[in-house]
């Protein structure tokens, strides 16, 4: 594949970080974001361009606002061109 995503931990505790890698193979634009049950965005995580290669960031269990979310499943979305992933993790209390 041309990208790929991992999340981890999981499951996690709420207000713990969790880890998210992904790789590109050829330089390009990647978007993560981050849905809850319901698929609504809660977190934009990536938003740029990146080179060829491994790339981490880490969310914090917190929305755009800066609002702690609470415990649940979420799913993580990246997106590149024509390529899209999608992981899921759970946060729990």
């Amino acid at each position: 594949p041309q990208l790929s995503l991992t999340c981890y931990p999981t499951p996690t505790r709420v207000g713990n970080n969790v880890n998210v890698k992904f790789e590109s193979k050829s330089r390009n634009n990647v978007i993560v974001e981050v849905y809850n049950i319901k698929g609504q965005k809660v977190r934009t995580l990536v938003n740029q361009s990146f080179s060829a290669g491994q790339h981490q960031t880490v969310w914090n269990g917190r929305t755009d606002s800066g609002k702690p979310v609470s415990s649940g499943m979420y799913f993580f979305r990246m997106k590149s061109g024509n390529f899209t992933a999608t992981r899921k993790i759970i946060l729990m209390k």
